[in-house]
Formats: C-alpha cells, structure tokens, sequence
C-alpha cells in the first residue's frame, strides 16, 4: 500500500497536483499553502498510515472514492484481527469473486465521495495546475473511471497511474489459464485505450 514515505516532493513547480487515491483511511489534515506541488491523498483505511512530519503540503482525506457522495460498506481486511490494514480491503460493492482463505474481516461504513466533482472544485480552486493521479482503489477503478470519462471529468487529468485488477472477476483456480489471462488483459488494456481517447496519459501501476 503506498503512504507519504513514497511521495517524492522535491520538484516544488507551482503548477503541478499529485493526487495519490488508495485502498488506506487516514485523519484528515487542514492545509492552507498546498499549492507548492500539491499532494491530496485520499485514503480509507487508517491503520496503514504512518505521518511523515517533514512534508508539509499534503492534504489528507479518510474518504472513499466513488461515482457519487455517499455512504458504503468497506471491507477493512488483514491476517490478523488486530492488524487489518490492507491485503486486498474493498468497498463492499465492488465484486470481487475470490477471497484469500486467510483473511480476518470486518465491515465498516466510511464516507464516499464522487471523484469526478472533486477533480472540477480542485481544478476550479487552481485552475493553472496540471493533475497527476496515483489510484490503487481494489476494483473500483473501473467504475469511478468509466464515471469520469462519462462527465469528461477525466480531461482535467494529464497522467493516470493505476493498479488495475481485472483478476477480480475471475476465480483464483483459473487465473493463470491462459485465456482467462488473456481476458484479464483485454479487460484492463480497454481500461487504459478510454483513457487515452481523451489525451490522459496512463500508465499501469504494479
């Protein structure tokens, strides 16, 4: 899972946002002076999240992201009851048709927002910055993506770096055939032709 250890801030360009969006929770963090290279990390799971007291210019949110402002079920997983903080948590609407047999679970309601409006007020509050987005969000790419292209949100983007997991919606016993493979493939590299249509940059992210 990615945390602000991972977050290079050295380029200080007035100009850019980075918009890190992942499967974590964290508490939120007020910033007034976010513009020097913005980041805005949006994270539901707040176990994971260890603060970085040297950066300064990161607004945080324990926010879900979706297609619309929201309540949901997030599936908050881990390998130990008193250790969930990752491995795979979910919203619950996302479908996911396998489950490592090793994971402890529990269910909780987090707030969800609709990143297609977050990205217009962003953009509205900076209008000369280019937006950079990291998404790792369990399957929910899909649809909040589609979202933004379906708004043409997804024109305020310049890079789009994402984990896709098309593996999803397959069972693990079949994942490795190799037309299963091939489907997965297709199912994700359609994901990233949309995008493309629309001038985004976008790049997988493993």
């Amino acid at each position: 899972s990615y945390t602000n250890e991972n977050i290079d801030t050295s380029n200080t360009n007035n100009e850019n946002v980075e918009i890190n969006v992942d499967d974590l929770y964290d508490k939120e963090i007020n910033t007034d002076d976010l513009i020097k290279n913005e980041i805005s990390n949006i994270q539901i799971n707040k176990s994971s999240f260890t603060e970085n007291s040297n950066i300064n210019n990161i607004e945080y949110y324990n926010k879900a992201i979706w297609i619309e402002d929201t309540i949901l079920e997030f599936r908050k997983q881990g390998s130990k009851k008193n250790n969930l903080i990752g491995l795979g948590s979910k919203i619950e609407c996302v479908k996911k048709v396998y489950a490592p047999s090793n994971q402890i679970y529990k269910i909780e309601n987090v707030e969800a927002i609709n990143f297609s409006k977050f990205l217009l007020n962003l953009k509205d509050k900076y209008p000369k910055t280019s937006i950079y987005v990291k998404m790792d969000i369990e399957g929910a790419e899909f649809e909040v993506i589609d979202h933004l292209i379906k708004t043409e949100s997804i024109k305020l983007i310049k890079e789009l770096y994402s984990e896709c997991h098309g593996r999803f919606k397959f069972p693990l016993e079949i994942q490795k055939n190799e037309d299963i493979k091939k489907e997965i493939f297709d199912l994700e590299n359609s994901l990233k032709d949309k995008v493309e249509k629309y001038g985004v940059k976008f790049y997988f992210w493993d």
